[in-house]
C-alpha cells in the first residue's frame, strides 16, 4: 500500500531522487549525515518532514541546493512543519496515556519495549521516576545471565588481561567475603561494599580504551549487584548499592555504544538514571544524562538531548567537572545544528575554569581533563566547517591527551583527518584516518569507525585518488573484522 502524501511526499521523491543521481546507497547517506535508517526511510517516502539542520546536512552531501530538495513554492510549507515535526512537549502538559499512545517501538530487550528516544525523551528529562520494583529488577537478573552465558564466547576471542575479573586481582579475603555475602546476603557489610566499588572503579578505568572485550565480566558484575538489590538492607548500605548498580549500568551501556548497539545502550542508560535518583545521587545522574546525550547524538537525534542536558544543569552537579562536561556536550549538539553563536559561548563557559589534568578524581569517567576540553573545541569548530581554527585546537588536545588512552587518541586523530579533508588535503587526511582505523583494531570501537566513515565523505571529491581507495579497503576490512568479533558476542 502506497503512503498517503501528507504534503511532503513530493519532497520525499526529490530526496530519493537526489541520492540515486549521485549514486549513493541509503545506507551511505545516513551514515554519513548521522540520520537513522529509519528516519532517512520515513523522509524518502514522506512521512515526515525534515528539519532544517538535516536539510542543510542532506544537501551539503549530495551537493545539491536546499531549493532542489524541497521543489519550489514547497519551502515555507515545509519549515513550518518541519519547525514542529520534532518538538517535544513539555512534560507537564503531557499525559502518561498520550505518551503511551504516541510511543513507538524498537525491538525488545528483556521482555518489554524500549521506546523510541523521541517517545521517552520527556520520561528521561522527567527526574521523578518510579523507583524500579523488585520484579523489574528480577528481570534485568534473569536477562543478564541468559547474557552471560552467551558471553562466555568472549573469553576465546578477547585479551586474557583484559577479560580476567576484577575479582580475581581482589586480596583472597576479599574473594573471600565476597562470595560468602552472595550466599549470605546479610553479611554484606561495608567491607564487602567497599570491595564492589573497588571493582565497579577498576571496569571503569578499563572503559576508557576497551570494549566488547569488557563485556563478560561487567555484565557478571551487575548481575550480582542486581542480585544484592533484591534483598533487604539498612538504607545507607541499599544507597550504595543503586549507586553501584547505576554505574555498572552506565557502563555497560557505554560499552554497547562503542559497538554501535545503540537500542542497548539505551536500555541500560535508562536503567541506570532510574537507579541513580533513587539512591539521591544526582551527580550519578548527571554522567548519565552526559551519556544520554552522547548516545542521541551517534544515533542521529541530538536535538532531543538538548532539553535533558537543560534539566541536569538546572541543579549544577557538585562535581564542577561534570558540569563542564555537560556544557561541552551541549556545544557540539549546537554545532551539529548550525548555531555557531551559542556554541562558542558554551565552548568559552568550558575554557573559564582550569581543570587538573589528572582524573584522579573522576569517579564516573567523564574523561573531560584539559585535552578533552580542546578536543571538544576542535570537534565543535569542525562541524562549524572552520578547519584553519579547529586544527590547533585537535593538535592541542593530542599533546595533551594521555599516551595510554589510545580511543581519546584515535577519536582526535580522525578529526584531524576530517580536517585535512576539509582544507583539501585528500593525502594527508587518509593518512591520518588510516592511522586512526589501525589504533582502533586495538580498542574495538566502532563509534571511531563511524566517525572514519563521516570523515570519509568529506574526501568524495577525490573518490578516484589512490589514497583514497587504499583507505575504503582499509574501512572495509575492520568494519568487517570488528562486525564478525561482534557477532560472536550477541549472536
Amino acid at each position: 500500500m502506497k503512503d498517503q502524501d501528507n504534503g511532503s511526499g513530493w519532497m520525499g521523491n526529490r530526496l530519493d531522487y537526489w541520492m540515486k543521481w549521485r549514486g549513493y546507497k541509503k545506507y551511505e547517506v545516513a551514515e554519513a549525515t548521522n540520520i537513522p535508517m529509519r528516519t532517512l526511510n520515513d523522509y524518502c517516502r514522506g512521512r515526515t518532514a525534515i528539519p532544517r539542520y538535516r536539510l542543510e546536512a542532506l544537501a551539503r552531501f549530495l551537493e545539491c541546493p536546499i531549493a532542489a530538495l524541497l521543489g519550489e513554492g514547497e519551502t515555507a510549507q515545509h519549515e513550518a512543519r518541519a519547525r514542529g515535526a520534532n518538538v517535544v512537549p513539555p512534560p507537564q502538559k503531557t499525559s502518561p496515556l498520550e505518551k503511551g499512545k504516541r510511543a513507538q517501538s524498537i525491538p525488545s530487550v528483556i521482555g518489554e519495549s524500549v521506546s523510541t528516544p523521541q517517545s521517552i525523551i520527556e520520561s528521561v528529562a522527567d527526574i521523578s521516576f518510579v523507583v524500579p520494583t523488585s520484579s523489574s529488577l528480577s528481570e534485568f537478573n534473569m536477562f543478564m545471565k541468559s547474557r552471560r552465558q552467551v558471553l562466555q564466547e568472549i573469553l576465546q576471542v578477547a585479551c586474557a588481561a583484559i577479560t580476567l575479573s576484577p575479582y580475581e586481582l581482589l586480596p583472597k579475603e576479599s574473594q573471600a567475603r565476597l562470595e560468602w555475602a552472595t550466599t549470605h546476603t546479610s553479611y554484606l557489610d561495608n567491607a564487602a561494599l567497599d570491595d564492589l566499588s573497588a571493582i565497579t572503579a577498576s571496569y571503569w578505568s578499563l572503559s576508557k580504551n576497551a570494549s566488547v572485550e569488557m563485556l563478560s565480566g561487567i555484565s557478571g558484575h551487575f548481575a550480582t549487584l542486581v542480585q544484592f538489590l533484591k534483598d533487604a538492607h539498612p538504607d545507607r548500605s541499599y544507597q550504595r548499592l543503586c549507586s553501584l548498580a547505576s554505574e555498572s549500568a552506565l557502563i555497560l551501556g557505554k560499552t554497547f555504544h562503542e559497538i554501535k548497539e545503540y537500542d542497548l545502550a539505551w536500555t541500560y542508560y535508562k536503567f541506570a538514571l532510574k537507579v541513580a535518583l533513587d539512591s539521591g545521587n544526582r551527580d550519578l545522574w548527571a554522567a548519565g544524562i552526559g551519556r544520554v546525550a552522547l548516545l542521541l547524538i551517534y544515533w542521529g537525534e541530538p536535538h532531543h538531548a538538548l532539553p535533558l542536558l537543560h534539566e541536569a544543569q538546572r541543579t549544577p552537579p557538585d562535581d564542577q567537572r561534570i558540569s563542564l562536561w555537560l556544557a561541552a556536550i551541549e556545544a557540539e549538539i549546537h554545532a551539529i545544528m548550525g548555531n555557531k553563536d551559542t556554541c562558542l559561548r558554551l565552548l568559552d563557559q568550558t575554557k573559564a575554569i582550569t581543570l587538573p589534568a589528572s582524573l584522579a578524581d573522576d569517579r564516573y569517567w567523564t574523561g573531560f581533563d584539559p585535552s578533552r576540553a580542546a578536543g571538544y573545541e576542535g570537534a565543535c569548530l569542525m562541524r562549524l566547517h572552520q578547519p584553519t581554527l579547529a586544527l590547533p585546537a585537535l593538535e592541542r588536545a593530542f599533546a595533551l591527551c594521555e599516551p595510554t588512552f589510545p580511543r581519546s587518541q584515535s577519536m582526535l586523530i580522525a578529526d584531524m583527518g576530517t580536517i585535512y579533508a576539509q582544507l583539501g588535503e585528500p593525502k594527508e587526511a587518509c593518512r591520518f584516518l588510516q592511522q586512526a582505523l589501525d589504533m582502533t583494531m586495538q580498542t574495538k570501537s566502532l563509534v571511531v569507525v563511524q566517525r572514519v566513515c563521516k570523515a570519509r565523505s568529506e574526501l568524495r571529491p577525490w573518490k578516484d585518488n589512490e589514497d583514497v581507495k587504499c583507505l575504503d579497503d582499509q574501512i572495509t576490512e575492520t568494519l568487517t573484522a570488528l562486525t564478525k568479533l561482534k557477532e560472536r558476542v550477541l549472536v
